[in-house]
C-alpha cells in the first residue's frame, strides 16, 4: 500500500512525506504514529559494538525504524493517558503505570540495587530550577530546559534514550517538547509521554502558584511536543501492529 502525501484519521493527521503526526490524546497520537512507522520505517538490524563487545538493547534483532519523527499532541491532559484498546487488544500500559513511572523514573533519584541510572537521576535534581525560571521570568525564559544525560553517557552500555525536556510558556500556556534519541513506541511512547505529561502538570501547578503570589495570570496546559531520530518497533510486535492497521480493521 502506497500512503498517500496526508491521511486523516478519526483523531488526528498523518504527514507521511515528512514523517509527522498531530493527534488529540496521547492515545490517538500514539496510534497514527504506529501507523506512520509501519508504512515509512526501513529495516533497522540492532548491531552496536565499542571496543569488540556488543552494547546496547536487543543486539541481532530487526526493528521497522523512523529515520526522523515530529509528534503533536493538541491535548495531552485527556484522560485517561493510556490509550483505549479495541476488544481483546492488551493495552501497552495503564494509568496507573504511568502515575508509577512518574513517581519513580521522573521524580525518584533513588537507584534500586541493580540500576545505573533512571531518568529520574538527572531530571529530578533539575524540577525545582525549572519551576523558579518559569515563575522568576512570568514565563518568559528560553533556559527551562532539562537535560539528560551527562559526558559519563557515551561510554554506558545503554545510554539514555530521552535526553530533552523543555518547557516554554507560549500565549499563556505552558508547552512542551521531548527528544528521545532512541525510542520503543510500542511499549515506551505511550507510558513515557504519559508519565511526562504528568511532569508538565506538576510543574504548571507549582508554577501558577508562584505567578498567582506575583499577581500574574496563571498559565494554561497546552501541547506537547515529541520528536525522535530513532523511533521504531520491534520485530515481535509485527503482527500485532498489522491488525491494528485501520485498512485491517472495520471499527
Amino acid at each position: 500500500v502506497v500512503p498517500s502525501a496526508f491521511t486523516r484519521g478519526r483523531c488526528g493527521m498523518i504527514d507521511f512525506e515528512n514523517n509527522i503526526v498531530t493527534g488529540t490524546t496521547i492515545g490517538d497520537t500514539w496510534r497514527q504514529a504506529l501507523w506512520l512507522c509501519y508504512k515509512n520505517g526501513f529495516e533497522y538490524e540492532i548491531n552496536s559494538a565499542k571496543n569488540g563487545q556488543e552494547f546496547g538493547s536487543y543486539i541481532g534483532q530487526k526493528r521497522i525504524q523512523l529515520p526522523f519523527f515530529m509528534g503533536r499532541i493538541k491535548m495531552p491532559w485527556v484522560r485517561p493517558l493510556s490509550p483505549i484498546m479495541p476488544p481483546n487488544y492488551p493495552p501497552p500500559t495503564d494509568d496507573d503505570k504511568i502515575a508509577d513511572y512518574f513517581a519513580e523514573y521522573l521524580m525518584n533519584p533513588v537507584l534500586k540495587p541493580n540500576e545505573l541510572y533512571r531518568y529520574s537521576s538527572w531530571v529530578a535534581p533539575q524540577v525545582d530550577t525549572m519551576i523558579r525560571h518559569l515563575i522568576d521570568s512570568n514565563g518568559k525564559t528560553n533556559q527551562a530546559t532539562i537535560s539528560v544525560g551527562d559526558t559519563t553517557c557515551a561510554d554506558m552500555q545503554d545510554p539514555p534514550c530521552l535526553r530533552l525536556i523543555s518547557f516554554k510558556a507560549i500565549d499563556g500556556t505552558l508547552r512542551t517538547s521531548v527528544f528521545f534519541r532512541s525510542w520503543d513506541l510500542v511499549a515506551g511512547f505511550p507510558e513515557n509521554l504519559g508519565g511526562i505529561q504528568l511532569l508538565k502538570e506538576y510543574v504548571l501547578e507549582f508554577v501558577n502558584d508562584g505567578l498567582k503570589e506575583k499577581g500574574v495570570e496563571p498559565l494554561r496546559d497546552a501541547e506537547l511536543f515529541t520528536y525522535s531520530d530513532g523511533l521504531h518497533i520491534y520485530d515481535h510486535y509485527i503482527d500485532v501492529i498489522k491488525s491494528l492497521m485501520p485498512e485491517e480493521r472495520e471499527d
